[in-house]
């Protein structure tokens, strides 16, 4: 193949190869017109916006029908998962504690005449392409008008207006304001559209919205998403030409604080940005340099581009609007000409105007655009409530006009870049606490936040809250017949379980296993009999005499699979390669060949990690431990009080960029002791299908239980992760109820008695910290008051010891409950399942189910894009 002359190259980059020259509007109108799906403006802000965050939609608009399911407004919705018979939700096991949350009270004198209630208006901007921006601007203008003061009013950043009694006075029930601004002639309408009490979810969104405001306007700090950052404080990585910058992420909601009549608090919680000081056009047109210099084809080049670039998250520099990249055209550019339709309401006409992408963005934003041939990226909005809707607009962008965001591979791969990120991000509890407290003397310190905080009837505590907890007493492991503990401040059994025989052991390793390398025979030799004295003292028994070493022809990813399918047998029952270094591409060619082709429990090792001969003991440690939970051992045991059959699911899922589908896992257990598994995953179409696909695997998995036990499950218990509180409602109304239609299909007795079935959700990235003395809390702190939530049967667990940075702890959120234990029990239960990860001898963030349909996930979407064979169905063979 001839590489791509540069000329050509240029060509590529400017999106206007042979396929498409748009050298006159007319030609690129029609190349828009020939994609496959129907070309787009930008979504404007002002639609994004209406349903990103508007709960007061006008009444047929755009989105209307699922703008109070938005994902804004239900992080504030008060969703009641408690069962209404619930009187105590909390535990009483374990040590008492006392800690430090990185909450503080928000206090509210709900008797003042001026804000006894809230008022909230919609406003309407005609024309509709007002930006955000401009939208501050005319509401500073209307503001004016009518005589308002900054303490007055509260406008969020779409159309929605907050007033107290004062306010709402000077405005009345409805206000029309027409004024000229930058050139337009633009109609302010202002309706009341209610009266809000302080008990309402909508109140939340409106003190939500005040400290927005305040970290936007008055700390001067920059949005991303849910957080604020301060880019006066950036730190800058030369290396990897990126800045760092430090931010918090804050929320005001309901929870059960000791004060019933002030159940407000405020969580604060230090975060950090990466900003790329590279364009994405920058980041494209590397790539494609990259592949011209290595003589590729236009259409590899066009191949890299996309890869690349999908996935990535790109920021406006026009709106500072963040969204993820699906995909690039090359076929469309800045001159290619658009359809715009607008509805006129007062003649009932649509109107069609045509614009090319680069005029629509220097009218609405101001902004010029250089290189009118780049090729354009192709979005979703970042906000899921947008992605779900059947008829969500396909949106383009212009790569000159966005900033790259987040780590590269090349950045992520570099050592020294991130250990640099790491001395910078990783803060220790007294740091973050320091940080937190700095934060707060800011904000309330301010003059302005101060002055409107009085006038509404606010106050912003200073303190760090103090809370009870419990610990609960180490767990007992049982392995080979032994039983062992460990101490709750290093929740680590290495020491004692590698000694020890593996509670139950295979025997598969007897018969023969392979081991792959490329000239590294020594190396490889030296492995397998490090193995073996490893493995034996565990119940693995790996003999120098079955093993089969093969050295490759070379390093490539083809080189390893045709060995590997050349020296096979179907009677082998492992294979290890020892990998030259850490490729993706020679990893995932191993992994697939052994999951989709010949099915067969597989280990990867990479070279420099067993070259070192005084680190090679503990490698192999860890890789017999591996082994054995992939070939169906149990590695350890613990005994669960169920009487009886008991199941335990795990849910996750992960996005396939390569498949642009979403894989579901399901680990199951099978077993009375919760250490064997079947573990399934299948393929959703987008965010909808996937409640159905879980459906069908639980359905899959209790007919898997069923089938090895004789048995139906009397209890089953599921822990769902990968759930955001957006989803909610979605969770209960399509998933938990289809669950429990299929559950309908099992009876566990004569009598037709259904299983009981309690549904957990399990959500790793909550913003809640908390501190003992100064210091992480140790493994089995769990945490049911102050910080949980009086409509909900939630509570926290610190499961892992943490000896660097900071812990997180999981929240836990009981939305079905069916068996009904005592919250003492399910805490318990929920603290035992995070010692049952067979990948680590200690506890683990999560439940071990959850961790093992993670992983599975993880492994198909990733490396394999496709299903394993049934024949693995029953082990572990997607641990790494």
């Amino acid at each position: 193949m001839a590489p791509v002359p540069d000329d050509v190259v240029t060509e590529i980059l400017s999106g206007a190869s042979e396929k498409v020259k748009p050298e006159a509007n007319e030609t690129a109108k029609t190349s828009v017109a020939a994609l496959p799906a129907p070309a787009t403006a930008p979504v404007p802000d002002d639609a994004m916006e209406r349903d990103e965050m508007n709960p007061v939609p006008p009444a047929g608009s755009f989105g209307a029908a699922k703008a109070r399911k938005t994902v804004y407004i239900d992080r504030f919705k008060m969703q009641r998962t408690r069962p209404e018979n619930m009187e105590v939700k909390c535990g009483t096991a374990g040590r008492p504690i006392k800690l430090i949350t990185n909450y503080v009270r928000v206090e509210v004198n709900t008797t003042k005449p001026e804000v006894k209630d809230v008022l909230q208006y919609r406003v309407d901007f005609t024309p509709g392409t007002v930006n955000t921006g401009q939208k501050f601007r005319l509401m500073r203008l209307f503001a004016d008008k009518v005589g308002l003061h900054r303490n007055d009013y509260i406008f969020d950043r779409s159309n929605i207006l907050y007033c107290g009694a004062p306010g709402g006075a000077k405005i009345g029930t409805e206000f029309i304001h027409e004024v000229s601004f930058e050139g337009m002639e633009v109609t302010i309408r202002v309706v009341r559209v209610a009266t809000l009490s302080h008990e309402e979810p909508q109140v939340l969104v409106q003190m939500n919205t005040q400290l927005n405001r305040f970290q936007e306007m008055d700390l001067e700090m920059k949005r991303d998403r849910d957080a604020f950052f301060d880019p006066t404080k950036a730190v800058f990585i030369r290396q990897g030409n990126f800045e760092i910058w430090p931010g918090f992420e804050t929320s005001i909601g309901v929870y059960d604080t000791p004060l019933k009549d002030q159940p407000l608090l405020m969580s604060i919680d230090p975060k950090f940005r990466i900003v790329r000081k590279e364009t994405a056009l920058q980041f494209m047109t590397v790539v494609l340099q990259g592949g011209q210099r290595a003589g590729k084809t236009m259409e590899l080049i066009e191949a890299e581009v996309f890869k690349a670039m999908k996935g990535s998250v790109v920021e406006t520099s026009y709106n500072h609007k963040s969204y993820r990249v699906e995909g690039v055209r090359f076929n469309v550019n800045p001159a290619s000409i658009f359809e715009d339709k607008k509805f006129n309401k007062e003649t009932k006409e649509e109107i069609v105007t045509s614009q090319s992408y680069a005029d629509y963005i220097k009218v609405r934003y101001h902004k010029t655009t250089s290189n009118m041939k780049q090729p354009m990226l192709v979005v979703k909005p970042s906000n899921k409530a947008m992605r779900r809707r059947k008829d969500a607009p396909e949106i383009l962008l212009i790569p000159e006009l966005c900033q790259m965001t987040g780590y590269t591979d090349k950045i992520k791969g570099d050592f020294q870049i991130m250990k640099q990120v790491t001395n910078v991000t990783k803060m220790s509890v007294t740091d973050r606490m320091n940080k937190i407290n700095e934060y707060i003397k800011k904000l309330t310190g301010h003059p302005a936040v101060q002055e409107q905080l009085d006038a509404w009837g606010t106050k912003y505590h200073s303190e760090m809250i103090n809370l009870p907890a419990r610990l609960l007493n180490p767990q007992v492991i049982v392995q080979g017949g032994d039983q062992f503990t460990y101490q709750s401040n290093n929740a680590d059994w290495l020491s004692m379980t590698r000694s020890k025989r593996a509670d139950k052991c295979p025997r598969e390793v007897n018969h023969l296993w392979m081991l792959l390398h490329c000239n590294d025979e020594n190396n490889a030799k030296s492995f397998a009999q490090q193995l073996a004295q490893n493995g034996r003292p565990m119940g693995l028994i790996m003999t120098d005499a079955p093993v089969k070493i093969v050295n490759t022809v070379n390093d490539s990813p083809t080189a390893f699979v045709e060995a590997a399918r050349k020296h096979y047998n179907p009677a082998c029952a492992l294979v290890v390669a020892i990998l030259p270094s850490n490729s993706s591409d020679r990893y995932n060619a191993f992994k697939e060949f052994f999951c989709c082709t010949a099915p067969c429990p597989s280990q990867v090792v990479v070279a420099k990690t067993i070259s070192d001969q005084k680190k090679v003991r503990s490698v192999a440690t860890k890789v017999c431990m591996q082994i054995l939970a992939k070939l169906g051992g149990e590695n350890w045991k613990m005994k669960f009080p169920f009487s009886v059959p008991t199941m335990v699911i795990g849910v996750d899922s992960h996005r396939d960029k390569t498949e642009r589908n979403t894989v579901v896992a399901v680990s199951a257990t099978h077993n009375a002791g919760f250490s064997g598994y079947f573990s399934f995953t299948e393929y959703a179409k987008d965010d909808d299908a996937v409640y159905g696909t879980v459906t069908r695997l639980v359905k899959k998995a209790v007919e898997a239980f069923k089938k090895r036990n004789n048995v139906v499950p009397v209890n089953i218990f599921i822990y769902r992760d990968g759930i955001s509180q957006g989803q909610l409602d979605y969770v209960r109304e399509e998933e938990l109820k289809g669950i429990k239609t299929v559950l309908g299909d099992f009876a566990t007795d004569t009598k037709g008695t259904l299983p009981r079935l309690t549904y957990i959700l399990v959500n790793k990235r909550d913003s809640s910290r908390f501190f003992e003395a100064g210091n992480n809390p140790c493994s089995g702190t769990v945490i049911d008051k102050v910080v949980t939530r009086p409509f909900r049967y939630d509570f926290f667990i610190v499961s892992q010891s943490v000896r660097e940075g900071t812990v997180a702890p999981t929240y836990y959120d009981v939305i079905s409950d069916q068996v009904k234990l005592q919250p003492d029990a399910m805490q318990q239960m929920t603290y035992m399942l995070c010692h049952m990860y067979f990948n680590w001898p200690g506890t683990i963030r999560a439940p071990a189910p959850c961790q093992y349909a993670r992983k599975h996930a993880q492994l198909v979407a990733l490396s394999i894009h496709a299903k394993a064979k049934e024949q693995l169905e029953d082990k572990l063979f997607f641990l790494h």
